[in-house]
């Protein structure tokens, strides 16, 4: 088994990274990119990613990350998932996503 999670990198200030900054479903296909490269990293694909826990700091974020969820897995199977607002550690992070993923 698996876990993951990301966040935008709170080290790298919002001045650097302009093409995320308040846009949630930018930082969400971020976000995702970078459990994608950690999940390659421990010989799985994103076809055995089995939940994910999203949390946004807005609910009314909520459509324009579910659109990046959705593209980010394509034709996979969409892997159960709860999404709660709440605050975030990256002071202009919108989004953090948490994952499990079992190795077949």
């Amino acid at each position: 088994m698996i876990l993951g999670e990301s966040r935008l990198p709170s080290s790298i200030p919002p001045s650097r990274r302009p093409e995320t900054a308040g846009d949630v479903g930018k930082q969400t296909t971020q976000t995702l990119e970078r459990i994608d490269r950690a999940l390659r990293a421990a010989g799985c694909t994103r076809g055995d990613i089995v939940d994910s826990l999203v949390y946004l700091t807005d609910t009314s974020g909520f459509p324009a990350m579910n659109e990046a969820y959705r593209t980010f897995f394509g034709g996979h199977t969409l892997p159960a998932r709860a999404t709660v607002e709440a605050g975030l550690f990256a002071p202009d992070g919108l989004v953090e996503i948490m994952m499990t993923a079992v190795k077949p």
